[in-house]
């Protein structure tokens, strides 16, 4: 599908900063350093000091900066780690259901995320994090079973390297795994004592924590403290409110230098903390709300298979599974902001999990005669695959489309539809140039044109935030080699005109 849709084009400002931090591990540094002209660069989601980094963990940022490194577009990391998690979801599938309806799971996760959907046609997706759950998620039936060294070396991997992706979400799903796992093992009325042997725990400790070292390694590099993440100096340096709807509000906050910005953290931000709290039915809906909206595309086929898992409901391992579920959803509940699905990323192989159970056990209803009704699971597949040409055919015609499942944003078409001609006519100029963003009070916080690369002196466009006449002059002089353009982004119809200097000013 790729020579029909193409390579996506970001637009969501989670986006540019995962690009940022591509850029830089793609550079060859783990930080940059702070520009003296750092204001006029400051946006969402991206630190400025101690250093000019992205604020998120840096494991998305090391796949595309793979991707980058090796042909030339970060994208295709996204994709390498999309084809890895359809595989990691067949093997953890492996582990809880029969050879056979384990690689049924694995093809509907192919069809299903592998090649729409906005985790694959976006770059702030989460199949780096449902990688790394289904590795964790595929031990745990496996150590009750029969536990072996490498499975615990496997799910330490999976946990190390979902400590350096949602290490928020990391903590409840390892908690529910062990909680589980625990159980399940109480359960078969076995001894703990194999499962807490040094030669089985050695291998998996150590893998974690030299994830771990790495990470705490990443932190010191780009704020100063192994043990404080990029993050939460982003979030002390703009957000008004806590990041966990249980922490009470800060009580001073932040100064900001940009209104756009401030309209993000104060009108968005805060309005989310504040409204979640008082209307927690209503976050519990947002994330079933997610779930339907990626996993289920609006479309009620995959409820007939999770929908007969109830038949199976004696089964310890749909029980044991549900409970981790029911545990780590617990996870998105406590957060600020709008529920995403790749907030649920970790246990996306449950989704599969419970189809394939559900088709299993619709393979054993037999009808008056006594025959197995093997025609109904084949009916359902059948129709899963039309929905998903469906669903391919309109993204062909619409390559949008293919982004399913991801929040919608008023205005968005029409923001990537200007932003596309003002880079086509950047680039048919051969100069360098430098980009002053205007933006109207009532501006769309969430339409943002201000991101750089990670070398911004060396980018060929530079995009800087209009500050006034006095400042824009010296940050025109810094760049004095470059065509300088003003861009209204509030316009009905954004475009460039070149940036008129006082006559004062020219003659200095």
């Amino acid at each position: 599908m790729l020579p029909w849709i193409g390579v996506p084009e970001p637009w969501v400002s989670d986006e540019f900063s995962y690009l940022l931090g591509a850029d830089t591990f793609a550079s060859g540094r783990l930080a940059n350093p702070t520009h003296p002209f750092w204001i006029h660069f400051e946006t969402l989601h991206v630190n400025h000091l101690p250093t000019y980094v992205s604020k998120y963990p840096p494991t998305q940022a090391l796949i595309m900066a793979a991707g980058q490194r090796m042909f030339g577009q970060p994208w295709f990391g996204v994709w390498i780690s999309a084809a890895l998690m359809c595989g990691s979801i067949c093997w953890m599938l492996q582990g809880w259901l029969p050879p056979r309806s384990a690689l049924i799971g694995g093809g509907l996760a192919v069809i299903h995320m592998g090649a729409l959907g906005y985790w694959v046609n976006s770059y702030y997706g989460g199949a780096a994090a449902a990688l790394e759950g289904s590795l964790l998620l595929g031990v745990v039936p496996r150590i009750v079973k029969f536990p072996r060294w490498r499975h615990v070396l496997i799910g330490g991997f999976g946990l190390g390297l979902l400590a350096c992706t949602r290490p928020y979400e990391g903590v409840f799903l390892i908690v529910a795994c062990s909680v589980a796992a625990l159980l399940w093992i109480r359960c078969k009325r076995r001894s703990l004592r194999q499962l807490l042997s040094p030669g089985l725990l050695l291998p998996g400790f150590a893998m974690t924590a030299t994830f771990l070292l790495a990470f705490g390694f990443y932190n010191y590099r780009t704020t100063g403290n192994a043990l404080l993440l990029p993050y939460v100096v982003n979030e002390a340096t703009y957000s008004p409110v806590p990041s966990l709807l249980w922490q009470s509000p800060h009580r001073t906050p932040p100064k900001y230098r940009d209104s756009a910005i401030r309209a993000h953290w104060v009108g968005w931000e805060a309005a989310q903390y504040y409204g979640w709290r008082s209307r927690p039915i209503l976050k519990l809906a947002s994330i079933g709300y997610a779930a339907w909206r990626y996993f289920f595309r609006g479309s009620g086929i995959a409820l007939i298979p999770i929908g007969a898992c109830l038949w199976m409901w004696h089964l310890p391992r749909l029980r044991y599974a549900t409970l981790i579920a029911a545990l780590f959803l617990l996870a998105p509940f406590g957060v600020r902001g709008p529920t995403e699905a790749h907030y649920l990323a970790p246990i996306a192989g449950f989704f599969f999990l419970f189809a394939g159970a559900g088709l299993l056990s619709l393979s054993t209803l037999r009808y008056r005669n006594q025959k197995r009704a093997r025609g109904l699971p084949a009916l359902i597949l059948v129709s899963w695959l039309f929905s998903f040409g469906v669903e391919a055919a309109n993204s062909i015609k619409e390559p949008k489309n293919a982004r399913a499942g991801e929040y919608h944003v008023a205005d968005a078409d029409a923001f990537l539809s200007s932003r596309r001609a003002v880079l086509a006519q950047l680039g048919r100029d051969p100069a360098r140039h430098l980009v002053i963003v205007h933006y109207a009070p009532d501006h769309n916080v969430h339409l943002e044109w201000v991101y750089n690369r990670a070398s911004i002196d060396e980018s060929a466009i530079v995009w800087a935030r209009d500050r006034g006449m006095q400042e824009n002059l010296l940050l025109i002089r810094y760049f004095r080699k470059r065509k300088v353009w003003l861009l209204d982004a509030d316009d009905e119809h954004p475009h460039l005109v070149l940036y008129r200097l006082p006559f004062e000013a020219l003659h200095k």
